[in-house]
């Protein structure tokens, strides 16, 4: 038996889907759009909000932190995209005070912009403390605290930027009182949210911000709950809506137009809530797809026309003038061999060496003295000027005077040789004697 009592909700709710998804084909309507909204709950009534974003219609649920004020009254800028909320105290406030605007952000960021400013009419003062309902429409954002609709101007260029520009009063006040959240319907142009009471069932009704008539919708009922705190439009006449305790559980439904609500989730009960939505997708990355396509043209197109130009006219203009002059080197190359010829003569230079044998020191002296004087300048004209035989007329010139000077240097150096023989027999001498004494 137990197993069947849980198997048979089970079964419901697999019912209430099905319906859900052939109820709404069958009446011609849209099918609800994908949408991204931002919500802030509290679970204490003492309790600062935190924010989630929420994917809708799956109910996907991500927590985006704690903030550090109370917040109510949302309602999305799509120009700005941004949701905008009433901040009734913060951390930083030890008493509740006069309400301050707040944005957040798709990720969570939340920026103070300031207090709500009085109008231009004297009537309007930022009489908006509590306030628990919020919707924008343009540049104009709607904000219902008890039975009086305000509408605040949010347009950053404007001279009345966050100041509270018309109120209206809502009739009847009782139906009108219960509601805690509304989002605009774009078919009729009217406010929608959920009239709820903890004792009775809750109902959709439309609120006309020019008017100011709150009208039940005909349509299904939802489960009786102390307040729903967030309500978004998701697009073909659909609605999420957010209870705030429905027999002790936090539940959010799904209501389709003159469909059965179907619930997609639960949490923990809240003190309060609130919603707005839908947010515009964070643009695709588009550096990937830009990089690839510039890199590619940019280095084809410049390394051909460079190259092909720039090699034919160089080359065959530099080749033909260089050919000529390329045979002349030629003959000065057959000059080299005739300057190593007067190098020779030493060879025939120890012949006269032979017959005198007292003398052979002086020997290397005199080798190193003939080769000098031809050797250097031989080859240094010889290259730079074939034409003149300068190597001839030294051969002449070293055959004949070269052997007389060779015999008067001979006799010079025996000379020397017998004073320094002398000075050596005196220099041992005259040692010997000073030894002796």
């Amino acid at each position: 038996m137990p197993s069947a009592r849980r198997a048979f909700p089970l079964a419901a709710s697999a019912l209430l889907l099905g319906a859900l998804a052939f109820l709404p084909t069958a009446a011609g309507a849209r099918e609800p759009e994908t949408c991204t909204a931002i919500e802030v709950r509290s679970r204490l009534p003492t309790d600062l909000s935190s924010a989630y974003r929420v994917e809708l219609p799956s109910g996907a649920v991500t927590a985006l932190g704690r903030l550090d004020y109370r917040v109510n009254a949302l309602g999305y800028a799509k120009a700005q995209n941004l949701a905008y909320g009433l901040a009734d105290f913060a951390s930083r406030w030890p008493t509740p005070g006069a309400p301050r605007v707040v944005t957040i952000a798709r990720d969570g960021t939340v920026r103070d912009r300031g207090p709500i400013r009085r109008g231009p009419h004297p009537g309007l003062g930022p009489a908006l403390v509590s306030a628990t309902a919020g919707a924008i429409v343009g540049n104009r954002w709607y904000v219902k605290r008890i039975g009086t609709l305000y509408t605040v101007d949010i347009d950053p260029a404007s001279a009345t930027y966050l100041s509270v520009v018309h109120a209206t009063r809502l009739r009847p006040l009782g139906l009108a009182a219960k509601v805690d959240d509304f989002d605009l319907d774009p078919a009729s142009g009217l406010l929608v949210g959920v009239a709820a009471d903890a004792h009775e069932p809750g109902a959709l009704v439309s609120l006309d911000p020019v008017s100011g008539a709150v009208r039940r919708l005909p349509g299904p009922r939802l489960p009786a709950s102390s307040a729903y705190g967030a309500v978004v439009a998701l697009g073909g006449g659909t609605l999420s809506v957010l209870a705030n305790d429905v027999r002790g559980r936090g539940r959010r439904y799904l209501v389709p137009p003159n469909g059965t609500p179907v619930e997609i989730d639960a949490g923990p009960a809240l003190s309060s809530s609130d919603g707005a939505g839908c947010f515009t997708a964070p643009p695709p990355p588009t550096t990937p797809p830009t990089t690839p396509p510039t890199t590619p043209p940019t280095t084809p197109p410049t390394t051909p026309p460079t190259t092909t130009p720039t090699t034919p006219p160089t080359t065959p203009p530099s080749t033909p003038p260089s050919s000529p002059p390329a045979p002349p080197p030629p003959p000065p190359k057959a000059t080299p061999p005739p300057s190593p010829v007067p190098v020779p003569p030493p060879a025939s230079e120890p012949e006269p060496v032979t017959p005198a044998p007292p003398p052979p020191p002086p020997l290397p002296t005199a080798e190193p003295v003939a080769p000098a004087k031809p050797a250097p300048p031989s080859p240094r004209p010889t290259t730079k000027k074939p034409a003149q035989a300068r190597p001839t007329p030294s051969k002449s010139a070293d055959a004949g005077p070269t052997r007389l000077e060779r015999t008067k240097e001979k006799r010079r150096w025996g000379v020397a040789v017998l004073l320094m023989t002398i000075g050596a027999a005196a220099v041992t001498r005259s040692a010997a004697r000073h030894r002796s004494r």
